[in-house]
């Protein structure tokens, strides 16, 4: 990933991009590495073209979504993978599957998000 990412960058900066698939709700404790992929939009931000995609949801949550006692934990979860690890890496763009931007529950997180990223 590091000699792609470097390739990239120094030879084609006008056209490479880095994207990384899985953006999730992981959780870091003070001083352990984050996700080495997720580091290389903080590291190439600014650069060039940077970007998540999150996890399918199914993934993400794992939690039926019928069920009432998941909404909440569910909206932590969305917080924590998009404003917390995802928008903090300062990315151009954050890949949001179709189902969580249609969930009104997820909608403030969502507006939040898009407004920080526009803001820049």
């Amino acid at each position: 990933m590091d000699t792609l990412a470097s390739y990239g960058t120094t030879k084609c900066p006008a056209t490479f991009g880095i994207q990384t698939n899985g953006l999730d709700a992981k959780l870091t404790e003070e001083g352990d590495p984050s996700p080495h992929q997720w580091e290389l939009i903080q590291n190439y931000s600014g650069q060039v073209l940077t970007g998540f995609q999150t996890r399918d949801p199914n993934n993400l949550y794992q939690c039926p979504k019928r069920e009432a006692r998941c909404e909440k934990k569910k909206q932590d979860i969305f917080n924590q993978a998009i404003i917390t690890n995802g928008l903090s890496r300062k990315p151009n763009f954050i890949e949001v599957y179709e189902s969580d931007i249609s969930d009104p529950l997820l909608a403030t997180i969502l507006d939040t998000a898009h407004q920080n990223l526009i803001s820049r």
